[in-house]
């Protein structure tokens, strides 16, 4: 079990990783599991390390910095897709449903999208 001081950690990342909607919050599960894996956070950001090597560092508003291929980045790139198409869905959902009050989230979500789907990460998590 991953024990972490987050006094110091960036609030975004903190919400996407502990919140049960986090795009981090699976990931954050299956670190639990792992006694290989430790967490240590350094400069608001989360470092992970398996068997004393970095592999991975989290970061609340900037893209995740893979160091090194590991299983658990590739639950990442795995996950974050899985987000992204949940995010997509609920996005049609609002469009469906064409009230005022999901207006604003269906900008939100496809400012979002737009982004991912045209970044590095987008290629880098489809070839994995």
């Amino acid at each position: 079990m991953i024990t972490i001081d987050t006094t110091n950690m960036c609030s975004h990342l903190q919400r996407k990783l502990f919140e049960e909607d986090g795009i981090y919050h699976s990931l954050w599960i299956a670190m639990q599991d792992d006694p290989e894996l430790t967490a240590v956070v350094r400069s608001r950001q989360l470092h992970i390390y398996r068997n004393g090597q970095k592999v991975l560092v989290l970061a609340g508003k900037s893209a995740p910095k893979i160091i090194r291929r590991d299983s658990i980045c590739e639950l990442l790139q795995i996950e974050r897709i899985k987000w992204m198409e949940q995010r997509f869905n609920n996005a049609l959902a609002a469009i469906k449903d064409e009230s005022a009050a999901s207006s604003k989230a269906i900008k939100e979500d496809v400012a979002e999208l737009s982004k991912y789907y045209g970044s590095e990460l987008w290629k880098l998590d489809f070839a994995a």
